[in-house]
């Protein structure tokens, strides 16, 4: 299973201290606080479990980016290093997305490059709809947090010209506008930092290519250290996909949150005697268990929660999983 630094969810904690108890939390997920040690990693379905949640702790709308606001550049380590040994802006960008895996991000990066402007972008994994748009302002307000630590650290003056947010205008637009100080564009597919290529192309006054080397070489190694491991990869998939109702996640989209490619997770799925297909038929069928034995909901409503769009392909589907209709089960196994 890939892993990620341990750091991602101390900033969170950090900033939540006053609304969480850190150790009721994570002993829920067999953890304690001595797994938080700075150096630790932690492997990426556990810590979107732990994330998953905290949300349920959270105060306001504003959590989020309460939480990227405080990623600062020393806690990226060799790559943070890395970052201020580059030539320039766009160099370090660059740097950026090559390295993406070192970050604590739950999305892709990629560069964008217009006439007189590039873009920073930044596209979302499909999350569980709990956690997703906590996760969301957590990244872009720890990218601008970043973004902003570089611009004090070499002295340059460079602001963004616009900033886009794959969501709708919220209720909190007022404390979002206020966190980036740019025009926003709400609504938008992806996420996107733009910034003018004639700023991106100025001189990093401490550059010095002998260190960029050696951090590059740093951070070759980190990400061969976090690559995954070879332990049983099937849990965390059926991990991952317990946390989601409706609107599951597909291969792809999981390997992508996990850290893998889809080639390889159907391998390593395979040479367990898994599929992809076989685990998220055995979530659906324990939710849908769960569902049936509280009696609250009609057959159409669990249907829908399971991601079906009518309630025939349900009732197949739980007919092939265990040999009776989801009434007859509601009526042998169901609350009496």
């Amino acid at each position: 299973m890939s892993k990620r630094s341990v750091l991602g969810l101390t900033y969170a904690f950090e900033a939540l201290k006053e609304h969480v108890n850190v150790d009721t939390l994570l002993k829920k997920h067999g953890l304690t606080s001595a797994n938080l040690d700075p150096t630790a990693h932690i492997d990426i379905a556990t810590e979107l479990a732990i994330l998953n949640d905290l949300v349920d702790y959270i105060p306001s709308n504003d959590a989020g980016i309460s939480v990227g606001a405080i990623f600062s550049l020393a806690g990226y380590g060799p790559l943070g290093m890395l970052l201020m040994s580059c030539e320039t802006p766009f160099q370090a960008t660059q740097i950026g997305v090559k390295y993406q895996k070192l970050t604590y991000l739950y999305g892709e990066l990629s560069l964008k490059i217009f006439s007189d402007t590039s873009a920073l972008c930044y596209l979302p994994h499909q999350l569980p709809e709990k956690v997703q748009r906590f996760i969301i302002d957590r990244d872009i307000s720890g990218t601008y947090r970043l973004i902003e630590d570089l611009r004090a650290y070499m002295n340059l003056n460079i602001s963004m010209t616009e900033l886009w947010l794959p969501y709708p205008k919220p209720d909190n637009a007022a404390t979002i506008e206020k966190r980036y100080s740019c025009p926003i564009i709400y609504d938008q597919p992806e996420a996107r930092f733009y910034i003018a290529n004639e700023e991106l192309q100025r001189p990093f006054p401490s550059t010095n290519k002998a260190a960029c080397g050696l951090y590059t070489s740093q951070c070759d190694q980190l990400l061969e250290s976090l690559r995954g491991s070879e332990d049983q990869l099937s849990p965390a998939v059926k991990n991952h996909l317990s946390l989601f109702h409706n609107n599951y996640p597909n291969a792809t989209e999981v390997a992508d949150t996990l850290g893998f490619s889809e080639r390889t997770l159907r391998r390593k799925l395979k040479n367990e005697g898994s599929s992809f297909q076989k685990i998220i038929d055995a979530t659906k069928y324990e939710k849908a268990q769960q569902y049936l034995k509280q009696g609250k909901e009609s057959i159409d409503d669990i249907a829908l929660k399971l991601g079906y769009k009518e309630a025939a392909s349900f009732i197949r589907a739980f007919q092939r999983w265990s040999g009776m209709t989801p009434a007859k089960f509601r009526r042998h196994k169901g609350p009496t």
